[in-house]
């Protein structure tokens, strides 16, 4: 299964941290793919997800934020992947709201919500 993570490119610095995440997981570059990082790109996205055979799995990383909603080529990449994808997690940025937009509500059933502040860690 591969990795897919799609964002825009003003949350670039959010994208670096969790990439390294992913590597102390245990993934490799040949697992994710992320065209805004030149070693985990690839040359022509849609052409890949177009011949994607049945036995390849996509696992899509959507960070969200209004951003992302106001550029074309992230909502046509999400497009592109939501045909592709067998599951996908969405990870809703600081600021953004799971009420805009009110049309993609199949997006948020896997969410991380970072616009939630924990207050205090209990201990047992």
């Amino acid at each position: 299964m591969k990795v897919y993570i799609s964002h825009a490119q003003q949350e670039q610095k959010v994208i670096y941290p969790f990439i390294a995440l992913l590597f102390s997981a245990g993934l490799n570059k040949t697992d994710i793919i992320c065209n805004s990082i030149p070693e985990l790109s690839i040359e022509n996205p849609y052409h890949y997800l177009k011949f994607l055979t049945p036995d390849e799995q996509i696992f899509s990383i959507y960070f969200l934020s209004e951003s992302y909603y106001d550029t074309p080529s992230c909502l046509q990449e999400m497009g592109a992947l939501y045909i592709v994808q067998k599951q996908s997690l969405s990870i809703l940025l600081p600021g953004f709201s799971p009420q805009k937009p009110k049309n993609e509500i199949e997006y948020y059933q896997n969410i991380i919500n970072l616009n939630h502040k924990l207050s205090k860690i209990e201990e047992d």
